[in-house]
């Protein structure tokens, strides 16, 4: 009996004191932020602390972390301070930021480091808003590092490394890495091409399009081909570019690229085969021809993709204003028409 008055004393107290303290506590917290007294996590302590829990409590943390990773610390009040003093205040408050978001990263990637998120989603955090591109490729580095055959942070990193501090061999590096995963796809290898290309590279550009058009899968052969297409096509631009530099004029033809040292020797008759130079502009019909069945597939889909939402086939005049997909050049004197999803030629 005494312990049944006990509880349903207690229980009551309880409430009216968590209540009655929520104010107090609340502004304790917030003057604790004001001070600048967040915890920074210490990465042994917290595998000790986890112990066999490290990816729930990874989790945990990592959660809690969030809403304060973006909130700077709130700085006291800077009205009585001299301008040295303040400019003092605030080195210290981007010290104590930086020190916390180290830890806070350090602590959640050695709880967990198969906790890919953290490591983009700090890198972008780190990257676009602290401006601190090191640490942003220092943290995408980490990652790579702890997990190897992740291709998107394979991609980040590499493109990082490109972006923050121009380094095409650094972002080439990571992408060759990612080139010999059985998972990588063709947005990959696309852009490990493009830094080839601009890095005048020109044979491993084009023969790691050579193997995919030996697929028996037809998809894959035309994409293959598309590729190579498109790779051919920024070597050549790349080669008119430098021809012009030198003379002082674009090249009236084709025929005038060959034979100085604009493009590898070795693949300078891949490259040129059968393309032609139209407005000073190299083109090839047959990508020209792959090009605009990608595109008819891509506005297909889409338009499929429309009717399951609103229920009927979109208007022509939705589709060329639709920022999700564009519509390839049609032949002189014909259009474009959507008939039950299958976009076909017409005469005008």
């Amino acid at each position: 009996m005494e312990t049944r008055f006990l509880i349903l004393f207690l229980v009551p107290l309880s409430f009216a004191a968590t209540i009655g303290l929520r104010g107090p506590l609340g502004r304790a917290n917030e003057e604790r932020r004001r001070c600048e007294l967040r915890y920074t996590p210490v990465p042994g302590l917290m595998k000790v602390v986890a112990g066999a829990h490290r990816s729930t409590v990874a989790d945990w943390f990592w959660l809690n972390a969030l809403p304060n990773i973006a909130p700077s610390f709130p700085a006291p009040s800077q009205e009585r301070l001299s301008p040295v003093e303040r400019d003092k205040l605030e080195q210290e408050r981007k010290a104590a930021r930086k020190r916390w978001l180290d830890g806070v990263f350090a602590a959640v990637t050695s709880l967990d480091p198969a906790f890919t998120t953290v490591y983009r989603y700090g890198a972008t955090f780190l990257g676009f808003l602290e401006e601190d591109h090191q640490a942003a490729i220092d943290l995408l580095e980490l990652g790579v590092h702890n997990n190897p055959d992740d291709l998107l942070l394979r991609l980040d990193v590499a493109w990082s490394h490109y972006q923050y501090r121009k380094d095409r061999n650094k972002a080439i590096e990571h992408l060759e890495v990612a080139a010999r995963n059985p998972g990588c796809d063709a947005f990959i290898l696309r852009l490990l091409s493009w830094f080839r290309v601009n890095e005048r590279d020109d044979v491993p550009a084009i023969l790691q399009w050579t193997e995919w058009l030996e697929s028996p899968n037809k998809a894959v052969r035309d994409k293959a081909e598309w590729c190579l297409g498109k790779t051919r096509l920024e070597i050549a631009s790349r080669a008119i570019g430098e021809f012009e530099k030198k003379t002082g004029h674009k090249p009236s033809s084709i025929a005038e690229l060959r034979g100085k040292g604009l493009i590898d020797s070795e693949v300078e008759n891949v490259v040129l085969l059968s393309m032609e130079l139209i407005d000073g502009r190299p083109r090839l019909g047959r990508y020209d021809e792959l090009h605009r069945a990608r595109s008819v597939d891509i506005v297909e889909r889409w338009a499929r993709l429309y009717r399951e939402e609103n229920g009927r086939w979109p208007t022509m005049q939705e589709i060329e204003s639709s920022r999700m997909v564009t519509l390839p050049r049609a032949p002189e004197r014909m259009r474009y028409e959507l008939v039950d999803g299958r976009l076909v030629l017409k005469s005008r």
